[in-house]
Parts: C-alpha cells; structure tokens; sequence
C-alpha cells in the first residue's frame, strides 16, 4: 500500500527494543526507508525490514492554514507599523507533501498567523521578496535600505522580517546605510518555520512591536530570543548583533554590548509585556537621515588560520580589493610571514578584527602586535568581523581617498566601537 502523505503508526524494532512513531509519511529517495514527518516538525527514517505494523492514523498531521482578512480596522491611539517581508524562515512553512521548508508567508500571512499584533498596532504590510538570507547580495541590501527610506516618514516604526544565517550582516549594513532614522528599525528572524508548534516567530515579532511602541529613540535594531523560553526577547543594536548558534531559538546575542532592551512577556496576557532598557539605550543618538548610499564589491573579510599561505594578500589585491579586513587570533595576532606581504601590498588598505567574537584588538600588548601595527594594519577595537566588513562596504561606497576610509572607519558609528567591553 502507498502510504505516501498519509498520517500513519508505526510499531518498528530498534536494537535494544520494540518502540512506536506516528506521523505523516513523506517520499524517500530509497524504497527500503520510510521518512515519518512527526508533530515536532522533525523528520526520522525507519527501515521498512524494521517495521511490526503500520496502520493509518485516526489524527491526521495539517498545514496550518492561514486566513486572510481583506479589511484591517485602524485605531488612531495606536502607533502605525510597517511589517516588510524579506524572507527566510521566518517567512516559511513546511511543505508536508514534501517534508522541505521553503519561503511562501507573505508579510500578510504573518500578520494573520499572529493576530495579537494588531492589538498592539495598526499594522501594515508589504513584500519585499521571499529571499533566502544567503542569496542576498549588495543590489538587495541597496534596495531594502532605500524602501525603507521611501516609507519610514509614514510610520512609527519598519519591521523587517528576515533569515536568521546571515541577519547581522544585513542589521549591520543598515545601520550605517540609515544612520540618522529617527524611527526603530527591527529586523526580527526565526529559527523555526512558521507553522511549526516550535516556531518563535510569535515572541520576536511581538516583541519587535512593544519596543517600537515604547522606544523614543530611532536605529536599526534585532529582535530575538533572549533564552530558549518565550518570556523574555532581547533588542539588540544592530551593529552588536551575532549568530552564535546554528538552530537554538536563542542564538542570537549582543557582543560587547548589553542588549538596547529587553521585552519580557507575562505569557497569560501579552499586553502586559514590559520594555525594560538599559543603559546602551542611552548611548543611542539621532542625526541627519541622507538618501542611501552605494556599496562597494572591493571588500574582502580574510579569516586567517595557522599554515595560511600569505600570498592570498597579493591575490587580492592583484583582483582589485581596497579593503581587507583580516579576522586575526586573539588580540589581532597573523603569522609573522604575513608582515612582508601586507607592507607590500601599497593598493589595500588593512583593517583588523578578532576571531574570538567577544573582546578587541588590542594592538600595543605584543611585540608581534606592534610589528603588525607598524605594518600598516589598523585595528577596530571591539568591532565584530562582520560588522566591519559591511562598514567596509558603505565607506568604500562613498569615499575613494585613503584617508577618508580610514578617518570613517575608526570613527564609532551606530555603536559599532565602544570604549570598553562588557
């Protein structure tokens, strides 16, 4: 029998006993293993040559299914809210006929998903695109700033819906493109497709919204998990933000720098879901928001490992990079073969950041340091690698002078550079 998009239980033998699963069977790429698609959202193999007995269940496993409503009230004492969908998993959902995730919630589809949003704020939304965060490239990012820019004087704040894996690459490259908005600019991901019981889209998009809502102060900012829990979610600044963990629903941290906030939710009624900011809030400035500008392709994040041949320094800059930023071993250390390269290669400017992810480059500490130093590499204290490369591109983007890249650079932006770390 064809049990393929069925919801099923299986008794099946493993090596030490007899066990059951349940779930909807999925095609398998071999005919010897049935793939079960549980509750979880997970999916398991079982050898069929292991099964006692199959039978369908009387549960069946259903997409969630999403209910548009065309007409949305408008309440003048709430605060106006944009919601732009640019991708990812956030924007997700399980395809139970095939077991794949892929991008198909469109901005709308998330706002009916989580209906307490609208509680909160009149809340509008757009698409910008259904993108996979790894396939966006300087054209997206350059377009998505200057949506923003179009739309921002329209509203109290521009939450952008988003990929997880490379997030902090785009809060970053946003915060020096709209350095000056005036409004709170939240990028908000998920680590979990949203359709699945697991997913914690909910909390870091509700989130998103009580910030906005409570903040008196503009930037671009994430919104994230602050534990594996759903109490507590974490505004982090922009330039500050890092993925350090591939699926945790907390993985997303704050480097260097305490979170800007903290949303902590009494989960029996969330509109009692209290702002609490910190100190960082504080350090947040206003100045003048100017029409986005270009991103440059001539930057280069090297991360350097012992036994690298130095000669990928002149393959660089020979393929007309102007801005390597080297990602060195604790305090900013390369091998000391490196030296001779980097002082020869007059066309790039060099730039150095740490490995270790929490902490700075400390240039003066180290005999090595000095000689690096000396070589020409200028170091980005507590920048993260990331951070500074997309800094990287903004400046090189608008400036063509040596000097003037390396004034923008060194110059704190967005609290890229604090004067010490946490």
């Amino acid at each position: 029998m064809n049990y393929i998009g069925k919801t099923v239980e299986i008794d099946f033998k493993n090596a030490l006993k007899e066990d059951k699963i349940g779930g909807l069977i999925l095609p398998s790429s071999t005919e010897r293993v049935y793939i079960i698609k549980q509750k979880s959202g997970y999916n398991v193999g079982i050898l069929k040559e292991n099964i006692i007995s199959i039978k369908e269940a009387k549960e069946k496993i259903k997409q969630i299914e999403i209910v548009k409503e065309k007409i949305i009230k408008q309440d003048n004492n709430k605060k106006k809210i944009l919601i732009c969908n640019i991708g990812g998993t956030i924007a997700s959902k399980i395809d139970y006929t095939t077991g794949a995730v892929s991008a198909k919630f469109s901005a709308e589809d998330l706002l009916n998903l989580i209906p307490e949003l609208k509680e909160l704020a009149n809340i509008e939304t757009y698409t910008y695109g259904q993108i996979m965060s790894e396939d966006l490239k300087n054209k997206n990012w350059g377009e998505i700033a200057n949506l923003v820019y179009s739309k921002y004087k329209d509203y109290d704040g521009i939450i952008l819906t988003h990929g997880t894996d490379v997030l902090h690459y785009t809060s970053a490259v946003l915060s020096y493109l709209l350095d000056g908005i005036i409004i709170p600019v939240v990028i908000v991901g998920s680590q979990r497709s949203s359709d699945r019981p697991s997913a914690d889209t909910t909390y870091n998009l509700l989130g998103a919204v009580k910030f906005i809502i409570e903040s008196k102060k503009g930037g671009v900012f994430v919104s994230m998990h602050s534990s594996s829990g759903d109490t507590e979610i974490d505004i982090i600044a922009g330039t500050k933000a890092r993925k350090l963990h591939s699926s945790r629903r907390d993985a997303f941290k704050s480097i260097n720098l305490e979170p800007i906030a903290k949303v902590v939710f009494d989960l029996r009624d969330i509109s009692k879901a209290k702002v609490k900011f910190s100190d960082s809030y504080k350090l947040l400035s206003s100045g003048e928001l100017e029409k986005p500008g270009k991103l440059s392709d001539q930057v280069y994040l090297l991360k350097f490992f012992p036994g690298q041949d130095p000669k990928i320094i002149d393959y660089l800059g020979k393929e007309g990079y102007k801005i390597i930023i080297l990602e060195g071993t604790g305090l900013g250390h390369v091998s000391r073969d490196f030296i001779p390269q980097i002082k020869k290669t007059k066309s790039v400017l060099f730039f150095m950041t740490t490995q270790t992810i929490y902490g700075r480059v400390n240039q003066n500490v180290y005999s090595r340091l000095r000689e690096i130093k000396d070589a020409g590499v200028i170091g980005l204290e507590d920048m993260i690698a990331e951070t500074a490369l997309m800094k990287a591109k903004c400046v090189l983007g608008k400036y063509s002078k040596k000097e003037d890249i390396i004034r923008e650079m060194i110059t704190p932006k967005a609290l890229d550079m604090g004067s010490r770390t946490e």
